[in-house]
């Protein structure tokens, strides 16, 4: 049996970096089972939060945690999620996105980090810092070796040009010139 593991973030459990314009937190390294596995994926599961709208509408969810699977090119850490605007928020001056998390980003990333920080940016990339929020982060773990095995299985080889020829790459790593 898989049991992940949930860390609930809040304004009020990080800590605000005016120099970073993001929330850091620390976890202690007992908080984590020694027993877990190297080998994990972080995914935003739940989302809320509610911001005057002169600080700017949060358009996305990003972290300074390291991701292995994706990539955006326009920023240094890994997008979290990306809101969807409510056009219908009531009070006018409050929240006016929300997170759908039907398939939220899973990023293989290192297990059991001991310290990270989560940034709110709107859609431009402008930063932007809620009022309140509350956001859910799923830590799933997985067999190192299974991992490497699937990467491995799932490995495309390329074509390469080599001594002015196109070479075959075979799975015995044997080159071919055609």
């Amino acid at each position: 049996m898989d049991i992940p593991d949930y860390l609930i973030l809040s304004d009020s459990n990080g800590t605000y970096d005016t120099n970073i314009l993001g929330y850091k937190y620390a976890l202690p390294p007992t908080w984590y089972s020694n027993q877990r596995s190297s080998v994990a994926s972080v995914s935003m599961i739940q989302f809320s939060y509610e911001q005057d709208n002169s600080a700017g509408v949060v358009g996305y969810v990003t972290t300074s945690l390291t991701s292995q699977n994706s990539r955006y090119n326009q920023e240094g850490t890994s997008v979290l999620g990306i809101l969807t605007p409510n056009t219908d928020a009531i009070p006018v001056l409050s929240t006016n996105s929300y997170f759908d998390s039907n398939e939220p980003i899973k990023h293989l990333t290192a297990a059991r980090p001991p310290q990270f920080n989560i940034f709110f940016k709107t859609l431009d990339g402008t930063p932007t810092n809620p009022d309140t929020f509350m956001l859910v982060l799923k830590f799933e773990y997985y067999s190192p070796s299974k991992t490497s095995q699937a990467l491995g299985d799932e490995y495309t080889p390329t074509l390469k040009t080599v001594g002015g020829g196109i070479a075959n790459y075979y799975p015995n790593n044997q080159i071919g010139l055609l």
